[in-house]
């Protein structure tokens, strides 16, 4: 399980209730914490990591032996589409990009977190990454723009809008003191096909 916004400090890996391995990447520990990327492991799959890349308080890489196959997971927390700057935005999706480009070509690859986007419900002309079941009622932004172009550059699909869900589980946040305010900024993003090299 990827997990966004852990505000843990440093970076590294332990054993928690029932031997499950939670791993970690935050801010430097002098600094306030803030954000921060992780998973939170079984401890049978634990014993297959490969190994771990900790990017970033936004970006964590872990990379899992799972029977014949090896998958990479990317798990991020993107900047608020309203609370940031595009230029941070940009910078924290230029450097998934960089990352994604780093992954091995033949790994399963699956990208997800809180993304902070919209992707909208328009599908043209991006019919190959997003599907028919995006939230409703709701225009991209530019978070969600983001996300359309990374999924274009690395032949990425966003898995939750290619399924059918009740409108309750197709949100992802809801706002604490009204339940009537709800979003879509969580996101699955899996590699269409495997480069066999």
């Amino acid at each position: 399980m990827g997990i966004s916004d852990t505000r843990l400090k440093g970076k590294g890996m332990k054993e928690s209730h029932n031997d499950y391995v939670l791993i970690w990447s935050g801010v430097d520990k002098n600094k306030r914490a803030v954000h921060g990327v992780g998973f939170y492991l079984h401890p049978e799959l634990a014993k297959n990591i490969m190994e771990v890349d900790y990017i970033s308080e936004r970006i964590i890489r872990l990379r899992i032996q799972q029977e014949k196959e090896v998958t990479t997971y990317i798990q991020v927390y993107a900047p608020c589409n309203d609370s940031y700057s595009d230029e941070d935005k940009d910078t924290f999706f230029e450097e998934l990009s960089d990352v994604i480009n780093s992954t091995k070509n033949q790994d399963m690859l699956v990208v997800m977190g809180d993304m902070n986007g919209h992707v909208g419900s328009e599908r043209s002309p991006w019919e190959d990454y997003l599907g028919p079941h995006s939230a409703p009622n709701t225009s991209r932004n530019y978070n969600g723009q983001l996300i359309l172009e990374l999924c274009a550059q690395h032949d990425l699909f966003v898995t939750n809008t290619f399924f059918q869900h009740r409108s309750s589980q197709i949100f992802t946040w809801y706002k604490w003191n009204d339940l009537t305010k709800a979003s879509q900024l969580d996101f699955i993003l899996i590699k269409r096909q495997i480069d066999a090299k």
